[in-house]
């Protein structure tokens, strides 16, 4: 299956220069995982972003197909053929 993960600028830069990563998995997983397997493919996410720990870190936001992960059911959420992933920093506010 394919996934989309798409990354603003401030994150492809880590992933070279890439804003929009198709990621081929072998079947229906978890975002957790894909999550780890983009990591694994491009280490430098891990360490800036904190891809592929066992929870979103509070200064980044996970969308899938628009909607927050958060309000879903965060990495256990079900990624299916077809589906996008974005991956930006939480802003702010002050």
């Amino acid at each position: 299956m394919m996934v989309l993960v798409k990354l603003p600028s401030v994150f492809a830069c880590l992933a070279k220069d890439q804003k929009r990563i198709r990621l081929d998995v072998e079947e229906e997983r978890q975002l957790g995982a894909v999550l780890d397997l983009l990591a694994r493919s491009y280490p430098e996410l891990r360490e800036v972003a904190g891809l592929g720990l066992e929870e979103i870190p509070d200064h980044i936001n996970v969308y899938h197909n628009g909607e927050n992960v958060r309000y879903l059911k965060g990495l256990n959420t079900m990624l299916h053929d077809g589906d996008t992933v974005q991956i930006i920093p939480a802003e702010a506010a002050g």
